[in-house]
């Protein structure tokens, strides 16, 4: 087919033109809705799952635990595509899973905190109860669930020792209890609570007097304590294993897509960055209208609800996968021993620090993927923030992703690679350092080197480095570090770091990591240069003498006599002998 005919063409006026590959058109659609419905999702998870009761720490907790399945299944799948040589099947298995954990995240409930409260109850010689404490009368509506009780100001006394100076300890532990309650008056909003023993008769107390409690504290709940503990491990179970699967199928969708994408852009020699264009619009647009949709809703007096967040995403979702159907590969032909030849690829050096360099690139976006909107949250941002900070830098990477092939060659690929952690240098500090959260849309440029184009340029290295074969395995294994076994280092920096400083250390942590490297894969590009100069030197250097012996050979047959090396004769004879 001739090439005037596999293009659409607009002409502007002037010179100017855009022409888009027919071949082309179903996987870019299918790239820009598929990505908008992604990031919505990676972008309101975190926030969704602290709305509905999970803390910081399960969020850390539940990446960590992800990371190892999310990195075996990408491997399965990329050394799958490889050895079949078949990547459209695989791809509608992970995007299947990926829209049923969205439907069950929108079913799923709140989960609800074991609320107690402490009351302390003064001992009094009464005929209806020898305790008796007051307190609002809006705690505790319906029931009591006696949990412990303990002395007051009993200072370094053991239990034992509590039990045995006021028995009442193993009376309220070994006996039934029931709380009255009973309002003071109409109007103050305070009640009278009496401990009854219903075990045993007013009687069998002994009187306060004798005792060496005057006071005890009690910890209530509304709810049972045991059913609640249970109850809220097993929603948090339950929201983990979405989360894994959610995790892995959108991670897996998005990497299949690049390796198809790279392999069409081949096909009909276009460039990998400008189909990753359109994944990157999508991904713009998704997360700033779910977030405009989601402070109509909250401004209308619906209410807090993150379920037209999920819907925008499955609808986004499902479009995606309509002109998915009529792309159609041409994947290389299956191969054997995929595994054999992938661990004799990682022995190379060059390959196994370009490894590091997607492994600390990934913390930093992992970090700022999981964490981003939880700290921009604490310092006030809205939830349209933060869909559109992030939309405004994808936006900006735009005619970035347009040239992206030229810009890259033109550096080099490796040298982009310190560029990109060099950018998140610059955004981890600048985060550190931010008071004021719509700063945040400025800072998040950096993202256009950090991320945007340097995942151009890993997918390019790939295509470069490895052989036709592993390619799919190659990308595979770059993406799964980028996006899983980094978010291992993320979750512990997010888990431990911010959890217990705070995120503006977390960010500084972050920032000094990724300079360290920086400056150790900078300098082994340095010392890579070097030596292929040395090489070349001496190469040249050989050369030149070869050249002069076998100018000497040439002159001592015309009778010229000429001055060289005394090792002259000997290297025209070994040269011979070659």
């Amino acid at each position: 087919m001739k090439k005037e005919n596999q293009t659409f063409t607009t002409r502007f006026p002037g010179r100017y033109k855009i022409g888009i590959n027919k071949f082309l058109v179903p996987i870019k659609l299918s790239l820009f809705c598929w990505f908008a419905g992604a990031r919505i999702v990676t972008t309101f998870i975190s926030v969704y799952l602290k709305y509905q009761g999970l803390t910081i720490t399960h969020l850390s907790t539940l990446t960590a635990i992800s990371v190892c399945f999310q990195f075996f299944v990408s491997m399965i799948s990329g050394m799958l595509i490889d050895r079949t040589g078949r990547v459209k099947p695989i791809l509608f298995i992970h995007a299947s899973i990926f829209l049923v954990t969205l439907i069950c995240f929108i079913v799923m409930p709140k989960i609800d905190e074991c609320v107690t409260k402490k009351i302390i109850f003064d001992c009094v010689d009464e005929n209806i109860s020898h305790f008796m404490a007051r307190d609002s009368c809006k705690i505790f509506q319906e029931g009591f669930y006696t949990d412990t009780c303990s002395l007051i100001n009993t200072g370094n006394a053991t239990n034992d020792d509590e039990k045995e100076s006021c028995p009442y300890i193993s009376l309220l532990q070994k006996a039934r209890v029931s709380i009255e309650k009973n309002h003071v008056n109409e109007t103050s909003g305070f009640c009278l609570y009496h401990v009854n023993f219903t075990n045993y008769l007013n009687e069998d107390i002994p009187p306060c007097g004798t005792t060496n409690c005057k006071s005890l504290q009690m910890v209530c709940s509304d709810s049972d304590p045991t059913y609640c503990y249970y109850n809220r491990i097993f929603w948090v179970i339950i929201y983990g294993i979405l989360v894994v699967l959610n995790n892995t199928a959108n991670t897996n969708v998005h990497k299949i897509f690049d390796v198809i994408s790279a392999d069409m852009a081949k096909q009909h020699n276009s460039d990998f960055g400008r189909q990753r264009l359109w994944s990157l619009l999508g991904a713009s647009t998704g997360p700033s209208l779910a977030g405009l949709i989601l402070d109509k809703t909250v401004s209308f007096g619906s209410g807090k609800s993150y379920v037209p967040v999920f819907i925008c995403s499955i609808i986004f979702s499902i479009v995606s996968i309509v002109p998915f159907y009529k792309v159609n590969p041409k994947f290389h032909k299956p191969t054997a021993d995929v595994c054999m030849k992938s661990f004799e690829l990682m022995k190379n050096l060059e390959i196994f620090m370009f490894c590091i360099v997607v492994l600390i690139a990934g913390i930093s976006f992992g970090f700022k993927l999981i964490y981003g909107s939880l700290y921009l949250q604490d310092l006030g941002a809205s939830d349209m923030l933060l869909g559109v900070s992030r939309g405004v830098a994808i936006l900006c990477a735009l005619p970035f992703f347009y040239w992206s092939k030229w810009f890259i060659n033109k550096i080099g690929v490796s040298n982009f690679f310190v560029i990109s952690l060099l950018s998140y240098v610059f955004y981890c500090f600048a985060f550190s350092l931010m008071r004021e959260p719509w700063l945040a849309t400025g800072f998040e440029l950096a993202n256009i080197s950090a991320y945007h184009l340097f995942y151009v340029a890993v997918i390019q290295f790939c295509d470069e480095i490895a052989p036709v074969e592993l390619q799919a395995t190659m990308k595979a294994l770059a993406g799964s570090l980028h996006f899983n076994v980094a978010n291992i280092g993320a979750a512990v920096i997010g888990g431990f770091i911010m959890n217990n400083y705070g995120g503006r250390m977390a960010y500084k942590v972050l920032g000094c990591i990724t300079l360290a490297y920086a400056v150790i894969y900078g300098t082994y590009l340095i010392m890579k240069r070097l030596n292929k100069k040395k090489v070349a030197i001496r190469l040249n250097w050989d050369d030149f003498e070869t050249d002069m012996c076998i100018r000497q050979n040439m002159a001592e047959v015309k009778g010229t006599i000429i001055i060289t090396k005394p090792s002259c004769n000997k290297e025209l004879m070994t040269e011979g002998e070659k």
